[in-house]
């Protein structure tokens, strides 16, 4: 998805569009997964040519490297190759991400032949050249349903509408219960128009540690490759269920995103638009800043491309001709892309991109040793029990935003089990000597007079329990 972010090739509403569908659906267009292949093949040759810079660096040997790796990565014309550091990883890291990255490739007999070209049939079964990535994402995804509902698996709409109400309960009405129904049964979240999603999205594709059941093996350890992540409350909740940018005031066009129907009428209450019209909006507000170095802002309601203008249509301009029959609108459209490389290349002079394989215990202490700082961290709700970890704190500049993920949607717990979660983690981080950012105080913090001393004024204040996430600041010293 960060790849997908820095092309600045790809118009932006169709960039918007190609990141809601890898991020959320485990189907996708045919177009998409090639976009994808694509990126996949330019990461992993980061990746090798990484592996590559070790090698002549400190003289170890990597089972994957290509000694032309570095000439193809020095031709990917990506924003991503310059930040990206891979300098934490193990070699044996970065040959499970090559080989992770390696397997978005499409088959050959699914990649449509250039024009003029007849392709032979494809192998028999058995042959060599089968496909060895074949990710069959449907089948994977309805054994994974049916093991979670178990008996309730005939009546799972019975069970998907129980769950819809408990995730609407939380705070999710932007949902719509059809998107959320499809979602279950497919695990498509993010729609548009009338495009057929039926190509698997192989970068959902996960490892995990299993046992044989049969066979002389049998019992021995064994890396199953499938679809291990979630089914039950959804991507939407994450891009989809609230207005993330900030507020310019009453006026605000963004404002008819979340507008409310018939307001007050049982039965005929509703939200005029849904998860998805707000997703798109949301990763436009995230993306637009990149490429301009100024806010989006929507220039008419319920349209949330509006801020766009005419210009994002890509080379073949508004009207869909082509580059001979409209030379002007191909050379504005390469002088706009040229423009938003600059910027894009301009929002991350000077940023790196690090990422964190294993445990996160041994990495913060890897990064302690190395010296490195963090202005911003964000932690998961896997992962808040690292909250009060001395390493976490000794890796946080002074005056560094902390965020942490509470339960809010996790509807799998009750709601005073998400509440409890919360209060957890406010105490945790109030101890560690961390400051809230906003009006937070749970009555077990008040009682806790190590607690109380920490938070000071806000001891006494009231705590919205119903927060997606805690913020903290790293006090100076």
């Amino acid at each position: 998805d960060d790849d997908d972010a820095f092309d600045w090739e790809l118009p932006l509403r169709q960039r918007a569009a190609a990141w809601l569908e890898v991020f959320g659906n485990a189907l996708v267009q045919e177009r998409t997964e090639r976009y994808v292949a694509r990126l996949g093949a330019e990461l992993r040759d980061l990746a090798c040519a990484a592996n590559s810079d070790a090698d002549d660096d400190d003289g170890r040997g990597s089972s994957r490297g290509r000694p032309d790796a570095a000439a193809a990565a020095s031709s990917t014309c990506t924003v991503l190759g310059d930040a990206l550091d891979l300098s934490r990883l193990k070699f044996r890291e970065r040959d499970g991400l090559a080989d992770a990255l390696a397997a978005w490739r499409i088959a050959e007999e699914h990649q449509a032949p250039p024009q003029g070209i007849v392709r032979p049939p494809p192998a028999p079964r058995g042959d060599a050249n089968e496909d060895r990535e074949v990710f069959p994402i449907g089948e994977l995804w309805d054994r994974r349903v049916r093991a979670m509902l178990g008996s309730r698996y005939d009546h799972r709409d019975g069970a998907y509408d129980w769950d819809y109400r408990a995730l609407e309960r939380a705070g999710a009405g932007l949902v719509h219960v059809k998107q959320y129904r499809r979602w279950r049964d497919a695990g498509v979240a993010f729609e548009f128009g009338d495009r057929t999603y039926g190509r698997p999205n192989r970068t959902l594709a996960t490892f995990r540690q299993g046992f044989l059941r049969r066979g002389k093996d049998r019992g021995a350890k064994r890396e199953v490759k499938g679809y291990w992540g979630d089914c039950v409350v959804g991507p939407h909740v994450a891009v989809g269920v609230d207005l993330l940018a900030a507020d310019d005031g009453p006026d605000d066009e963004r404002a008819s995103l979340v507008r409310v129907v018939d307001k007050g009428s049982p039965g005929t209450e509703r939200f005029r638009h849904n998860a998805t019209v707000v997703a798109v909006y949301n990763v436009l507000a995230d993306l637009w800043p990149l490429e301009t170095g100024t806010r989006y802002t929507m220039r008419a309601p319920d349209d949330p491309h509006s801020g766009l203008g005419p210009t994002d249509a890509g080379p073949l301009g508004a009207s869909g001709g082509s580059h001979h029959d409209q030379p002007a609108a191909k050379d504005a459209w390469h002088h706009q892309a040229l423009t938003r490389a600059r910027a894009i290349v301009e929002a991350f002079d000077g940023v790196a991109l690090v990422p964190l394989c294993g445990d996160l215990g041994v990495s913060l202490r890897g990064l302690r040793k190395a010296g490195k700082r963090i202005d911003c961290a964000y932690l998961g709700f896997s992962a808040a029990h690292h909250l009060d970890a001395p390493d976490l704190r000794a890796v946080l500049h002074p005056g560094a935003t902390l965020v942490v993920e509470l339960a809010k949607y996790l509807i799998v717990l009750s709601l005073d089990q998400r509440r409890l979660f919360a209060e957890k983690v406010h105490a945790m981080g109030c101890a560690a000597g961390y400051r809230p950012l906003y009006d937070v105080a749970p009555a077990t913090a008040r009682d806790d007079p190590t607690v109380a001393a920490l938070l000071g004024d806000w001891a006494t204040t009231p705590k919205d329990l119903d927060a997606a996430f805690l913020r903290f600041a790293v006090p100076s010293p």
